[in-house]
């Protein structure tokens, strides 16, 4: 009730923005977390300081790296190693470049975000970066590591997202679901735990198997399957 009544009281979030310029931690990390909560009405002016939240330098492979839209000016939270919250500023960084349509750039800081960022959120914002992620994934694996190099170092943050998303769909009891990402994902390592997970391994069985017909077009990969 209480939370709802600040909610509803608050009719910007300029307050909460000017924390993040204050010099202790504490405050900083009350405004990035009541940020987070109220991106969805306060995102066009939370966007005006993603340069204070977000990351200047970025590990993510070329294709999730940030656009650089935006003035990215000064010491960031995020590169600032003495704040514990780094991975907050991440989050809600993603947030609002999800907002913006920015999804390479979304899913680049929520990468940065770790643990922070929940594949079991039921959110618009969450079912979307899912599936970049599942597809960024995807993509670097259907790649061959001997034409190109890219495909061999997939950033072990995007990984740890897909791993965790599939032991989601097991852990959720979704079999189906674990089969076709690992399949797509070329997680044959992945493929064998729903199935062994199934009340029925016969049915198991004869769906992947025309997963792999249906939705497999290499023929070496089909067989690996």
């Amino acid at each position: 009730m209480a939370a709802a009544a600040t909610i509803a009281a608050l009719s910007s979030a300029s307050g909460l923005l000017a924390m993040l310029s204050e010099p202790h931690p504490a405050l900083k990390l009350h405004a990035l977390g009541n940020l987070n909560s109220l991106m969805h009405l306060f995102w066009p002016e939370i966007s005006t300081s993603v340069p204070t939240m977000s990351v200047k330098t970025c590990s993510s492979p070329p294709s999730l790296r940030p656009s650089r839209l935006y003035p990215f000016s000064g010491e960031s939270l995020y590169e600032d190693e003495e704040f514990e919250q780094r991975q907050l500023a991440a989050l809600v960084a993603s947030k609002v470049f999800y907002y913006l349509g920015e999804l390479n750039d979304s899913l680049s800081y929520a990468l940065g975000a770790g643990a922070l960022f929940d594949v079991s959120e039921d959110s618009d914002y969450a079912h979307t970066l899912l599936a970049k992620a599942i597809e960024e994934y995807a993509s670097f694996k259907s790649k061959p590591s001997s034409l190109n190099e890219e495909a061999a170092k997939i950033d072990p943050r995007l990984e740890a997202i897909v791993e965790r998303m599939l032991d989601k769909c097991i852990l959720d009891e979704k079999y189906q679901q674990a089969m076709g990402m690992a399949v797509e994902c070329r997680r044959l390592d992945k493929l064998e735990e729903p199935i062994m997970h199934s009340d029925n391994h016969s049915g198991a069985l004869s769906y992947c198997i025309n997963l792999s017909h249906s939705f497999v077009n290499q023929r070496e990969y089909r067989s690996e399957v």
